[in-house]
């Protein structure tokens, strides 16, 4: 499998769209560590308070646990949203509604300056292949 990735790398040198992705990973350094850090921060901050609003709950509880919670926010504030947890208090409603908009709002700032970056990066290797 190791082999593969390499082959893949390989390949890389020949296809102008993996050079573009490459170029753009490595322009862009500080956007993924920031949208990483921010993304971190926003579950440490959502996790506890989602975890603590429904314990207040008397009936059956999803959050068992504070990492439950994590797994929650994870997958709430990337908007993948597998339902197998669900806030049922209001309380809890209203922590899930703005963790998912942070979320949102978290992913959508430094994804515009990545994907800025990868078409300035296209438009460069394209024209140094045209040359």
């Amino acid at each position: 499998r190791a082999l593969r990735i390499l082959y893949v790398m390989r390949l890389a040198r020949h296809s102008l769209g993996l050079q573009t992705l490459g170029l753009t990973v490595r322009r862009c350094t500080r956007e993924f560590g920031l949208l990483l850090l921010f993304l971190c921060v926003a579950m440490a901050l959502f996790s506890p308070l989602v975890y603590l609003a429904e314990s207040e709950l008397g009936a059956k509880q999803e959050f068992t646990s504070v990492p439950t919670s994590y797994w929650w926010a994870v997958i709430s504030m990337t908007t993948v949203g597998y339902g197998d947890m669900v806030p049922r208090s209001i309380p809890g409603q209203v922590v899930a509604l703005s963790s998912i908009l942070s979320g949102i709002l978290l992913m959508a700032f430094p994804v515009t300056s990545i994907f800025h970056t990868f078409s300035r990066s296209y438009s460069e290797l394209k024209e140094q292949q045209q040359r």
